[in-house]
């Protein structure tokens, strides 16, 4: 993924989450994707999209702020 591309997917979760859209959080993960967290791992749409719907019933004005955002690319 190019930085670019890495900058709109991050904005674009970014802004589902802070509307609470599940199903566009969800489009911002890969079908086979891995979500690790404090309350543990979840592997795929289906246990991802469980793990924020909790997160948004329990705590319904949860929002997400960004202060600064530093992309860093890999070199090969």
């Amino acid at each position: 993924m190019r930085m670019p591309d890495a900058r709109r997917l991050k904005e674009r979760l970014h802004n589902a989450f802070n509307r609470h859209d599940l199903d566009e959080v969800i489009q911002c993960h890969s079908k086979d994707a891995v979500l690790v967290t404090p309350a543990g791992v979840a592997e795929g749409h289906e246990q991802i999209a469980s793990y924020y719907e909790d997160l948004f019933e329990g705590f319904p004005d949860m929002r997400i702020t960004v202060w600064h955002t530093v992309l860093c690319a890999a070199r090969r």
